[in-house]
C-alpha cells in the first residue's frame, strides 16, 4: 500500500546507452603490466642464472634479484605502453557522442550535484545547487 503523504520516486534504469558508453573496453594497462612483468621477470631469472657464481646460494640470490629487478622494470614499462595503447585505441568521445544532460543525470552518483554547489565556472558564474 502506498502512503499518500510520502510520494514515491520511480526507479531509473542504468542500462541506458549513455551509461554503457562510459565504460572502458580496452584493458591495456592491466595486460601490459602483467605481460611486461612476466616476460622481463623470466628474462631476469635467466640472466641471474647465467651469472658466474660457484655457490648455489649465490646463484639463487642472483636469480631472485635479477628476476625481481627486471620484473618490476617490465611491469612499469608494460603499464606505460598499455596506457598509451588505451589512449590510441579508445580516444576521448566526440561532442556528438557525449550524453545529454538527462542521460548524464541518470549515470551520476546520488548527491554529486552538491559537490559543485557554490563553485564558480571558468567564466566566473556561480553554480547553483
Amino acid at each position: 500500500m502506498i502512503n499518500a503523504t510520502h510520494p514515491t520516486i520511480a526507479p531509473t534504469s542504468l542500462d541506458t546507452p549513455a551509461c554503457g558508453d562510459l565504460q572502458w573496453t580496452v584493458p591495456g594497462r592491466t595486460a601490459g603490466f602483467w605481460l611486461g612483468g612476466i616476460v622481463l621477470g623470466v628474462g631476469g631469472c635467466i640472466l641471474g642464472g647465467c651469472m658466474p657464481y660457484s655457490h648455489p646460494v649465490g646463484v639463487t640470490v642472483s636469480v631472485l634479484w635479477w628476476g625481481l629487478f627486471f620484473g618490476c622494470f617490465g611491469a612499469s614499462i608494460g603499464a606505460a605502453l598499455g596506457l598509451w595503447a588505451e589512449l590510441i585505441l579508445d580516444p576521448l568521445p566526440k561532442a556528438s557522442q557525449m550524453p545529454t544532460d538527462e542521460e548524464a543525470d541518470i549515470c551520476a552518483l546520488p548527491g554529486a550535484a552538491g559537490l559543485v554547489a557554490g563553485m564558480s565556472t571558468p567564466g566566473g558564474d556561480r553554480v547553483a545547487a
